[in-house]
Order: structure tokens, then C-alpha cells, then sequence
């Protein structure tokens, strides 16, 4: 089963960070597994399946 995640932001923050949408969604995406794992409310591996890289990789 896949959730979805609905987060609202003005479309001027992907501006200033000079990504286009789609990388502002994979960034928020991955920063958020990222601080997940350091609260250590997730393990690597989940972290590492959720997008899509081998364990190794997300290390």
C-alpha cells in the first residue's frame, strides 16, 4: 500500500533553492527520511526502500 503526503508551500521556496518541482519534492522526500532515521523513528534500510536505494547507498 502507498500513502501520499500533501504539503502546501509557496512555489516561490523551489525558486529559491533553484530546483525545479519535482526535485523540490524528491528533496523534501528525502530530507525528511533523513531526519527520521537521525530521531531513529526509522531504520536505514526503511529509509533506504521508501526511495528506492540499497541500504549501502542511503549509509
Amino acid at each position: 500500500m502507498k500513502g501520499t503526503i500533501k504539503v502546501e508551500y509557496p512555489e516561490s521556496l523551489a525558486d529559491i533553492l533553484k530546483l525545479s518541482e519535482n526535485d523540490f519534492e524528491l528533496e523534501m522526500k528525502t530530507s525528511s527520511l533523513i531526519k527520521l532515521y537521525e530521531l531513529g523513528r526509522v531504520s536505514s534500510g526503511v529509509a533506504a526502500s521508501v526511495l528506492g536505494l540499497s541500504r549501502l547507498d542511503f549509509s
